[in-house]
């Protein structure tokens, strides 16, 4: 490594990229979400008085649909007002906006009507009470997001009406109440999911790399052939990138923990040493896998087929960026046998749910990353032998 400290370099700089960079597209919620809004009622609501719940008057409420889309604006979405409900669908199909919202011309009076009546409110009255919405769903998660935004902000905005008007807030509920999260915040986002999971690839792969281009220079420049006739055993010549790559691995998860910890914001509520010690044996599991794929291959491209065949279904199949609930029912049973899967879940719970050693599903990340080590440094031992 001293000898290219350009490639040093780069192997230390690419987790801090890797992991800003992820943390700065990946997972978070998405804003500014275009909505194609059609209010028959108040039109454009220009009149600013219109739009703050404050200046809601009970006697004679009026212009509900202006706060209702200043509800909107306050979840980050963005509404463009149309003059026509064919307009506002035509934005939606022609990729302007990812919603289209209508409001019907007495939207306040029906909804006022609908409370103070209950069952016994006409069908009129309910129909035009409600607000119409047409989503684009060819984006799934845009479509959920908006679905979920738009109903929790609704029923924030009648609970909040309600209890200015001094009616009962729980005539604005459902039957169903979230309390406090057992583990984790109410407000938690994919990020929190998927960042130990990509921070176990990053200080997976990068001893991976490192281990299987240096051992290969080696062997192609004849330095391991010399090393051999000199004496040298070809265990002792593992031992030696063994502990030079762990040496390089100190930095990289350091780089890592610090990303994702203080830069990327992702909380950690476990225990830190035991958050370190399963980093670094699953680096040295990626290091054990570098060494394997430089004894299977003679050539740089050689070895990048092979990492690559290993690489990519580890990867796809670890639950990493999706849950494994989420497979089908064979490929789920593999998923666990692969070295990321466990780990990624015992990271993910001792950082989510504050879980140590105690418990069994924080062990299995810890015996699985053990097992892999062991069947690799097997397999290296077996193919070097073999090759001879």
């Amino acid at each position: 490594m001293r000898r290219n400290p350009l490639m040093l370099a780069f192997l230390l700089l690419l987790p801090l990229v890797s992991s800003m960079l992820f943390g700065s597209t990946v997972g978070r919620d998405p804003k500014q979400l275009k909505v194609a809004v059609v209010n028959d009622e108040s039109g454009r609501c220009m009149d600013s008085a219109h739009a703050r719940l404050d200046s809601f008057n009970c006697s004679s409420p009026t212009h509900l649909s202006c706060r209702f889309v200043t509800m909107l604006m306050d979840l980050d979405f963005d509404p463009v007002f149309y003059g026509t409900v064919h307009d506002a669908k035509g934005a939606v199909q022609t990729g302007k906006a990812w919603s289209a919202i209508h409001f019907p011309a007495n939207f306040t009076d029906s909804v006022i009507v609908r409370y103070n009546d209950g069952r016994l409110a006409s069908n009129e009255t309910l129909v035009n009470s409600e607000v119409s919405v047409w989503l684009d769903n060819s984006n799934s998660y845009l479509s959920a997001v908006m679905r979920s935004g738009m109903t929790s902000g609704t029923m924030d905005l009648l609970q909040q009406m309600l209890d200015r008007c001094d009616f009962g807030t729980a005539l604005a509920g459902v039957f169903v109440q979230f309390e406090a999260p057992i583990y984790g915040v109410a407000d938690v986002q994919f990020l929190d999911f998927a960042a130990p999971g990509f921070a176990l690839t990053i200080i997976f792969s990068i001893p991976l790399a490192s281990a299987a281009g240096v051992i290969l220079y080696e062997k192609n420049d004849g330095i391991l052939n010399r090393s051999l006739v000199l004496g040298m055993t070809m265990r002792d010549v593992l031992l030696s990138h063994i502990i030079t790559q762990a040496v390089l691995m100190v930095p990289v998860i350091t780089v890592v923990l610090v990303s994702f910890l203080d830069l990327v914001k992702i909380h950690n509520n476990g225990p830190l040493e035991w958050v370190v010690l399963l980093c670094v044996l699953q680096g040295f599991c990626g290091l054990c896998l570098g060494m394997l794929v430089s004894s299977l291959a003679d050539s740089d491209q050689g070895a990048t087929y092979v990492a690559f065949a290993f690489f990519f279904p580890f990867v796809v199949l670890s639950g990493i960026m999706w849950p494994v609930e989420g497979m089908h029912p064979a490929l789920r049973s593999m998923s666990y046998a692969l070295p990321l899967t466990l780990p990624s879940t015992s990271l993910r719970y001792m950082m989510s749910r504050g879980w140590g050693p105690n418990h069994a599903d924080v062990i299995y990340g810890f015996l699985s990353t053990g097992v892999w080590i062991i069947i690799l440094l097997t397999s290296v031992m077996f193919v070097r032998s073999n090759k001879r």
